[in-house]
């Protein structure tokens, strides 16, 4: 392939390292309204890549949720493998292989809960979705969407109540060759469409280019393009609710936000002779004027929507949550920076890896406080 192909499958395959996508429980959204939410400085739970006695937990999370009794699930997007570890950080079960075959894994690109206790496993290159259960067991798998004429599922996130979104492979829309949109569908859990909206951007292709999120609770979707500060919120029947201001002002990119990008899409490349010269190439490519104003979307157990406002080369992760009818709760930040995968009524799940390149797991304890009247 030439290296601007290259680069944009980089770019495709990579955006949930990029993007974060949305798990969800019972809306109860009066609960949302006066709490105060604050998150501790140490984590509760850290789960390293590699444990004390050399054998490898994970190598990379493209996922992560925590099951009803405590149990934490990952995506290992590089060892092809649904990792079950226990809430003291010990691996207890590890299902699928690389393979094309049942129970076998190509591309581990999203990992959630579709359904309480129901783990779902988007895999891209296979164009396919792997159920499996609380205890390790492969319930079922199937394409996604269902019609095998259409375009593959790019982006995927889903409610614990089994409303499943998805954006099909973005095609171009304009010359540029990195500036793609997409159809955005509303699914079942078992995949069967049920809503197919018009085409969204998708993302700006490059280092630091905007690349769309989506989240999901029982009743609203949330689309984020970042091509400003708003995200747009639909109802699940299909009608406009609203549009939502993050309110955050714009950041020029520094050399250090502009070097991890390249080097995520450098890595997500995977396996390629020529990724140190693509690397340079991408090197050369001139900073946008601005950092995309958020990261990634996420909506939690109580309705609320999260906006991760840093970015990759930040020195922490900040975060924002945002009422349905566009209220700021308030912000919580954590002490560096992660990728998020999952906040829950009492917990804020995320992944990083450390200097040395060691990827680690972590879960942070987060405190929903109501004032008594």
């Amino acid at each position: 392939m030439t290296l601007q192909e290259a680069m944009v499958r980089a770019v495709l395959f990579l955006t949930l390292f990029l993007c974060v996508s949305c798990r969800s429980d019972q809306p109860g959204k009066d609960s949302t309204q006066a709490a105060t939410l604050t998150v501790d400085s140490i984590p509760v739970l850290v789960i390293a890549g590699t444990a004390s006695d050399g054998d490898i937990v994970f190598e990379t999370a493209s996922g992560a949720t925590r099951l009803s009794d405590g149990t934490v699930v990952i995506g290992d997007g590089l060892g092809q493998a649904v990792r079950f570890v226990d809430n003291e950080g010990r691996l207890v079960n590890s299902v699928g292989r690389e393979g094309g075959g049942p129970g076998e894994f190509e591309h581990i690109e999203w990992l959630g809960q579709c359904g309480v206790d129901s783990v779902y496993v988007w895999d891209s290159r296979l164009a396919r979705m792997t159920v499996v259960g609380a205890t390790g067991d492969v319930q079922r798998t199937y394409r996604l969407p269902v019609d095998p004429s259409s375009a593959p599922a790019w982006l995927v996130s889903c409610s614990r109540q089994g409303t499943l979104v998805f954006i099909e492979t973005p095609q171009h829309t304009s010359s540029a060759w990195d500036r793609y949109g997409a159809r955005m569908f509303l699914a079942d859990a078992g995949g069967v469409v049920t809503r197919e909206f018009a085409e969204v951007p998708a993302y700006e292709g490059g280092p630091l280019g905007k690349v769309t999120s989506i989240a999901v609770t029982d009743d609203i979707l949330y689309v984020g393009t970042k091509d400003s500060a708003f995200i747009d919120a639909y109802s699940i029947d299909g009608n406009d609710v609203a549009v939502l201001s993050v309110d955050v002002a714009l950041r020029p990119p520094t050399m250090e936000h502009f070097e991890r990008s390249v080097d995520a899409i450098v890595v997500g490349l995977g396996l390629v002779a020529d990724r140190e010269a693509l690397k340079q190439i991408m090197l050369q490519r001139p900073m946008p004027e601005y950092l995309p104003p958020y990261a990634s979307l996420l909506a939690d157990p109580s309705g609320l929507l999260w906006v991760q406002l840093s970015l990759a080369g930040d020195a922490e992760t900040r975060l924002r949550a945002i009422r349905s009818d566009g209220q700021v709760v308030g912000d919580v930040s954590l002490p560096r920076y992660m990728s998020v995968y999952e906040i829950g009524q009492d917990h804020i799940l995320g992944a990083y890896d450390d200097d040395g390149g060691e990827p680690y797991l972590v879960m942070y304890r987060l405190r929903r406080t109501i004032p008594q009247s």
